[in-house]
């Protein structure tokens, strides 16, 4: 079940990025309250008057004791990169949070996983799961016992019907659809506007209404 109250903390919330998405996080970050936020960023030394803790390479080269305090959230919207980004950390104890919108509309019964971020206006319905480090994108709709791997993006939009499943590291472009039951293989991408009436493969691109695969990425 998902914990609401893990979004509101005492410790210190470190953002891995500060581009685009890292702003929208920032945003919900203050609505829920949370004051003491730092950043690491390799193009950028200043962002909303945050505390800049240096590049990714110095993030990398942080002792255990530097993460004993503090939550993560990696707020790059790059798939690849988000999951290039954990695995470099993955010799450390690091907690991520969660980032929830508190005007996202999630069902009890749902489960959201460490490092994932709702964005506002989100309905999450009843019995899915959301893996770890995904984003699920403004007014992105995701219906009853949809299942959505680690590292995915819902794009702002996107309506998922039932029992649909999003493999690792899928993108889900802005106002893309898919009909009941449906699963989209690993990494691949579903482009902007796109009706998915069908399974897809992995590692393609796939385009259109209705969807057709356009290639392999």
């Amino acid at each position: 079940m998902v914990e609401k109250e893990n979004n509101i903390l005492n410790n210190r919330v470190i953002l891995v990025g500060a581009g685009g998405h890292a702003k929208v996080i920032f945003d919900i970050l203050q609505t829920l309250q949370v004051r003491e936020i730092a950043f690491f960023d390799d193009d950028v030394q200043t962002f909303k008057n945050l505390e800049y803790l240096g590049t990714m390479v110095e993030l990398f080269h942080q002792k255990q004791s530097f993460f004993s305090n503090v939550k993560l959230i990696i707020a790059i919207g790059n798939n690849q990169v988000r999951k290039e980004v954990v695995e470099k950390l993955a010799h450390l104890d690091v907690q991520y949070m969660t980032v929830i919108s508190p005007s996202a509309v999630i069902s009890p019964s749902s489960v959201i996983n460490e490092g994932s971020v709702v964005m506002p206006n989100v309905v999450l319905n009843t019995d899915c799961t959301i893996g770890k480090h995904c984003i699920i994108n403004t007014s992105s709709i995701i219906e009853h016992d949809d299942c959505i791997q680690d590292y995915v993006h819902i794009s702002p939009g996107v309506s998922l019907a039932g029992n649909v499943r999003i493999s690792e590291g899928v993108h889900v472009g802005i106002g893309a659809c898919c009909i009941q039951g449906i699963t989209i293989g690993k990494w691949s991408t579903i482009g902007a506007g796109a009706a998915v009436v069908k399974d897809i493969s992995e590692r393609t691109l796939n385009l259109g209404v209705p969807a057709v695969e356009k290639g392999e990425i």
